[in-house]
């Protein structure tokens, strides 16, 4: 005869953001009923919470003998997480419960400006100085799109570029892909897209084909165009996944 194996239910309760680095969470799950092989599981003595970043290889194992929950702390930003929970008793244990999947907040950002916290606070000291419509640098470029260049919003002459050199029969166009890295930056990446319009009147821009979500490594992007005796105008979008 065969065996029904009963598996636990599994759940985020609460986020708390702990810090501007990582995510506290509380998990909580309902006891399983039958070991892996399908009989009753009785007398529990306690859980083990599995967790880590890849589904089904979980990096971590906690050990709960006093409930049904457990705060697990120093969770990544931007990063999905994996977990799952065994019931056991002195000598027999259930199967993995079903697996939760829960993708961790992009950053913490608590004044909800779209500036990251680390990076705001990494160059202005403080939370609420700049936000996504402000320029302290009064270079013309708000801060917002400093940060998603990573460009430094403190040096006036710092600001994302991009360079057209005439060259018969077109032109050449470069730009810098600058690499996510640094306070505010962590487990993200950046990509970058060249992007064209004959006509800014009527406003269309479509990509240029070959240099679209160029992955940025700190590397120089460049081609070459050809203008074929008509006006032609560039400009780079800029994406911090």
């Amino acid at each position: 005869m065969s065996h029904a194996i009963y598996k636990t239910t599994i759940a985020i309760l609460l986020m708390i953001f702990a810090s501007s680095e990582a995510v506290n969470v509380t998990v909580e799950w309902d006891p399983a009923l039958t070991t892996v092989d399908g009989d009753p599981l009785e007398n529990i003595h306690g859980y083990e919470v599995f967790y880590g970043d890849t589904s089904g290889v979980y990096s971590n194992c906690v050990v709960v003998t006093n409930g049904t929950s457990v705060q697990l702390a120093e969770l990544e930003y931007n990063k999905t997480h994996y977990f799952a929970v065994k019931t056991f008793t002195s000598d027999a244990e259930s199967a993995f419960s079903e697996e939760l999947v829960w993708a961790a907040p992009v950053m913490a950002d608590e004044d909800l400006d779209g500036l990251s916290d680390d990076w705001e606070t990494a160059h202005f000291g403080a939370l609420n100085l700049a936000d996504n419509s402000s320029d302290l640098d009064g270079n013309g470029i708000c801060d917002l799109t400093e940060f998603l260049a990573g460009t430094d919003p403190n040096n006036p002459d710092e600001y994302p570029v991009l360079e057209i050199q005439l060259a018969a029969p077109g032109a050449t166009v470069s730009f810098e892909a600058k690499q996510a890295s640094g306070d505010g930056y962590e487990n993200r990446s950046r990509s970058y897209t060249l992007m064209q319009c004959d006509d800014l009147a009527a406003g269309i821009w479509t990509n240029v084909s070959g240099l679209e979500n160029i992955p940025a490594a700190d590397q120089t992007v460049s081609c070459d165009v050809a203008s074929a005796g008509r006006s032609v105008f560039y400009r780079t979008e800029i994406r911090l996944d």
